[in-house]
This record gives structure tokens, sequence and C-alpha cells, in this order.
């Protein structure tokens, strides 16, 4: 578990032919991140979830250079959140299985939500503002919205 951690200038170990491309990469694994600050990372994706279970909480992700969250296969929850100054995307999963609750993402490169590979994913109080595409989702995948909010500037 990680809470009450700041993770900042953060770049990829881009070893040989690892495939790890991502600040953080969590694989076959529970992890937690709790009250946790993501902030101006030098690699592909920040935080890259595979094939893991996670939570993501009062968590906040903010001058990222690609993707904020990638879950790759992984299953797990994102509350209380925040996605600012993107450059990609904010949110991405592939054959994942994700709850989102209380998600605030404003001024986003692309997509604030893109669900791919038969994911599914629920979500309830998301507010979208300045992403050039809100939710995106291909590949039979499913996202099931409540409340949401879209806005731009």
């Amino acid at each position: 578990m990680f809470a009450d951690t700041i993770f900042k200038h953060l770049t990829s170990p881009n070893m040989g032919s690892s495939g790890l491309s991502a600040s953080i990469s969590v694989f076959d694994t529970h992890v937690t991140f709790e009250r946790c600050i993501f902030e101006k990372n030098e690699a592909e994706d920040f935080l890259n979830l595979i094939h893991s279970k996670y939570e993501v909480i009062d968590s906040r992700f903010s001058y990222v250079k690609s993707d904020a969250i990638d879950s790759d296969y992984s299953k797990g929850t994102i509350i209380n959140s925040i996605f600012t100054d993107v450059g990609n995307d904010a949110m991405d999963f592939s054959g994942s299985i994700s709850e989102l609750s209380g998600i605030r993402v404003d001024r986003v490169g692309d997509k604030a939500l893109s669900s791919g590979e038969r994911s599914h994913i629920s979500s309830a109080h998301l507010s979208i503002m300045n992403a050039e595409i809100g939710i995106t989702s291909k590949d039979l995948s499913e996202v099931n919205d409540l409340p949401a909010i879209f806005r731009t500037s």
C-alpha cells in the first residue's frame, strides 16, 4: 500500500526489452494508492496496472506526459481522484473491470476515459472538462455511466 506518497519527475526503466514503458508498472499483484500525488512524469504512461487488482483513492494525477492510468487486464476501483493536464488519456482500460466514483478530469489531450478489449467500466459522479473526447468504448466493451457532467471552457 502506498499512502500519502508523492511520485514526481519519474521516467520509465527502459531496460532493454523489458517492455516497461510506464513510470510505475504493477504486474500480477494487489496494490492500493491512497492520497497519492502523481506529477510531471517523463514516460509513456504514469501508472500501468497489468493483470492486477488495485484501488486508487483520493489521489491526483497532474502534468502527465501521456496516459495517467493504463489498466491492462486488471480489476479495481478509482475513487475521489483528480486528473489534470494529461497529455493523452486520463484513464485507459483494456480487458479490465473497473468502478469509478467521484472522478474529476480537466484538460486532457485525448480521452478522459477509454475502454477497449471487452472492458466493463461503471462510473458515478464523473466530471469531464476540456477533453478532446469524453468517453470512448470499443471492442465489445461496456461503459455504464451514472450522473456525469461534460463541459468545455
